[in-house]
């Protein structure tokens, strides 16, 4: 349990006892496994986690280069063990040594050998309109990845190469140009299968994967590492940050910076926005979290993980409290953080004071929330994966006032518009999440 002496605490009104406790569901744990043909124990840090859009997978970076899909059962809220242990006693066969039942797809384990050690994952999906034109490339590039159940699974290494798997085929290939450690990777939302890679190099670089996985334009701006990328819910805007608090918003009809945020104080490390658009959602080192409007560049709200909150000289430095992760719930009205001090903290987006619920993780690296917002994952420097429940209370369920602001909100993102149209009033405070505590 995570401790504190002086006059610091990781909460302002409570102490972490009187918080609620989001409950363990499972954990995964790092096996004897292969890298390079030899068996291994894996014990790097799982520096990234996600879930498949449809549910049917856990992935998990569990090190040694190492990438596995885990089956996921979604009514219970827990990978498939059985599959797991099916996997590990059959001297962790690969996808290709299995059938291609369809009814399969679902119920085993996929393991692949990247020969580098992962830092980023992201799934991408796009409507399938065409076959693909060429089914025997095997592990070559091919023209094309349109064709029935296109789910593909991006992985960054350190090396600077970026592996594309078709999860449920036998291709794969790479995407070449960087030359530094990947550290995020995001798909669009649209189904477009464009790529976009957040690089220690300074870049972000956009790929279309459907075109031979083409790199389309190198964004440039950063000064130092960009540490996370993500795309707003319509895909016309792009959020990245990186070192000395650096939060740009692009726009990506053009690839061009259109807004510099400023208020973080040290490294702003990732990045995430609501469902509805409407809030971008950034962690730092700083010990800190922010809600920004995202068309505005207004901060609307903050959410410290140390009190009394530190002055701007110690936030930038080695704080003890460093905020490594960040990810929103489906519902928008929740968000997780992983930090430093040894918490998972669920938080209300409409309130700052202390989080709904916590959870005891040490050296928690990722995190991420499963797309029915029942569960968080939790990935640390063991190579271990925490799931935790946050359906713990009632706080927990999203207003219909909330819901109905998202509605409208996903209509009409740009707040710029709705100032436009509205007078200072309660519906536009509303509206504009400016009625945040």
């Amino acid at each position: 349990m995570p401790s504190y002496g002086g006059m610091t605490t990781s909460f302002q009104f409570s102490e972490a006892e009187e918080i609620a406790k989001a409950p363990e569901l499972c954990q995964l744990k790092p096996v004897t496994t292969r890298f390079g043909h030899h068996g291994t124990v894996s014990t790097k840090e799982t520096w990234s986690v996600a879930f498949t859009p449809d549910h049917s997978y856990f992935a998990w970076s569990s090190g040694k280069g190492i990438v596995r899909l885990v089956p996921w059962m979604r009514e219970l809220n827990a990978y498939d063990a059985s599959a797991l242990n099916l996997f590990i006693n059959n001297n962790n066969r690969c996808p290709s040594d299995f059938s291609e039942d369809r009814q399969l797809k679902h119920s085993r384990v996929i393991e692949y050998v990247c020969n580098s050690n992962v830092w980023s994952l992201a799934f991408g999906s796009s409507i399938p309109h065409k076959k693909l034109t060429n089914r025997q490339v095997g592990y070559r590039h091919y023209q094309h990845l349109d064709g029935d159940d296109i789910l593909l699974l991006a992985v960054g290494l350190q090396s600077g190469a970026i592996m594309i798997f078709n999860v449920f085929k036998k291709e794969k290939f790479s995407l070449i140009d960087h030359k530094q450690v990947v550290r995020n990777l995001a798909f669009a939302p649209d189904g477009s299968l464009t790529l976009v890679s957040a690089c220690r190099d300074h870049t972000l670089k956009v790929w279309d994967v459907k075109d031979d996985g083409n790199m389309v334009h190198t964004m440039r701006g950063h000064k130092g590492w960009v540490h996370d990328c993500a795309f707003s819910p319509d895909a016309s805007h792009m959020a990245s940050v990186g070192t000395r608090g650096e939060v740009f918003i692009w726009d990506m009809s053009n690839f061009r910076t259109i807004r510099k945020l400023s208020g973080h104080y040290h490294d702003a490390v990732a990045c995430q926005y609501t469902p509805d658009g409407a809030v971008l959602l950034t962690a730092s080192w700083d010990a800190r979290a922010i809600a920004w409007d995202p068309s505005t560049g207004q901060i609307l709200s903050e959410y410290h993980h140390v009190y009394p909150p530190m002055d701007p000289v110690f936030a930038g430095g080695a704080n003890n409290s460093f905020t490594r992760g960040i990810s929103v719930s489906p519902n928008g009205q929740h968000f997780a953080t992983i930090c430093d001090d040894g918490y998972v903290r669920i938080w209300s987006l409409l309130n700052n004071s202390d989080p709904l619920a916590i959870a005891s993780v040490e050296e928690a690296v990722s995190c991420c929330f499963s797309p029915n917002g029942m569960v968080v994952a939790v990935g640390t420097r063991s190579g271990q994966v925490s799931f935790f429940a946050v359906h713990t209370n009632g706080d927990t369920i999203p207003t219909l006032q909330h819901l109905c602001r998202m509605v409208i909100r996903k209509l009409v993102p740009d707040t710029n518009l709705i100032l436009k149209e509205l007078k200072a009033g309660c519906l536009l405070r509303y509206l504009t999440y400016q009625q945040m505590e």
